[in-house]
């Protein structure tokens, strides 16, 4: 059965604009999400994940979408004005930030946050919403819902802090979730926890979900899809068993070659020579080849273009 496509991005653009100049955080970015999928966005830190995500739902202040779609169920949000857009924020389109502690508020009870997201939607008031709060912690498998609703952020560990997230993210019914490093600031143990409570809660309501995380590990469990991010573009797409089993770009070899692994005995992790370059400083053609280890003299001169090698994938690199 074919899928629906939920979102299609087209050329997005998004800048900063400083001192009169204009610096590329995503650049001419593309990409489709169909519903009930669910997408990874991969890179190191910098490379332009969180912005590309905020960019969707008009949250980039104080950057400035310059050029490109983004189509959600037909309507370009970009075209939207404030107050528009707000009816697709967390009604239509949810996100997850990756530290709870900063983004719940210290002296309100984590029941009261979650029932103002739930009144916002303007769909239910008093008791009504109350149980609903309740259902959402339920959702989340919070282990005691009625104790949640009355518990402040600073008494929860980090877990439990990241589930009233995901509570307040899904009071609206969300078609598409965006998790925005939802597990960085989790042990493994609980990290893995949150990760299978969303694939349920996937399950359960039909969504489609935008998985954004450096660990490109971490991704097997969760993706349909992925795709690689570097300095503001994406560099390779494709399914998640495909690439992890095959990559092309060298830098989602690189990527991989970092990752231990438990049949091989090594004393030294691999790492990828550099950084990502900051916006304002690319260097001219790849922008990826200052750190490739099969650069040649021509990916200095020419920016490779973004190029299907079949019908799932596509890469950003004439040399594989």
């Amino acid at each position: 059965m074919k899928q629906i496509i939920l979102l299609q991005v087209s050329g997005l653009k998004t800048h900063i604009i400083t001192n009169g100049n204009s610096l590329p955080i995503v650049d001419n970015v593309s990409f489709v999400i169909k519903m009930g999928e669910t997408v990874g966005l991969v890179g190191e830190s910098g490379c332009g994940k969180s912005m590309t995500a905020l960019s969707l739902i008009g949250l980039q202040k104080p950057a400035k979408i310059i050029g490109g779609k983004v189509i959600f169920n037909g309507t370009d949000l970009v075209s939207l004005d404030k107050k528009s857009i707000r009816e697709y924020r967390g009604k239509k389109i949810a996100m997850i930030f990756q530290e709870p502690m900063t983004s719940l508020n210290p002296v309100m009870s984590c029941g009261k946050q979650i029932l103002e997201a739930v009144k916002m939607q303007g769909e239910l008031n008093g008791a009504h919403a109350k149980q609903r709060v309740i259902e959402l912690l339920n959702l989340v498998k919070y282990p005691d819902p009625k104790m949640g609703y009355k518990s402040y952020p600073h008494e929860l560990s980090g877990g439990m802090r990241q589930r009233v997230m995901i509570a307040m993210a899904l009071a609206g019914k969300p078609d598409l979730l965006i998790a925005d490093e939802p597990t960085t600031a989790l042990d493994v143990t609980v990290q893995a926890e949150i990760v299978n409570l969303l694939k349920k809660i996937q399950q359960q309501l039909g969504m489609a979900i935008l998985f954004i995380t450096h660990d490109i590990g971490l991704i097997k469990q969760v993706s349909d899809k992925i795709m690689v991010m570097y300095a503001g573009q994406i560099i390779e797409e494709g399914p998640t068993e495909i690439i992890l089993k095959s990559p092309l770009h060298p830098y989602t070899k690189a990527l991989l070659a970092c990752l231990p692994r438990i049949d091989e005995k090594m004393e030294i992790l691999p790492s990828i020579p550099g950084n990502v370059p900051t916006p304002g400083n690319y260097p001219s053609g790849c922008r990826f080849h200052p750190r490739c280890s099969i650069a040649v003299e021509g990916c200095s001169v020419d920016e490779p273009e973004f190029v299907e090698v079949s019908d799932s994938r596509r890469v950003r690199c004439p040399y594989v």
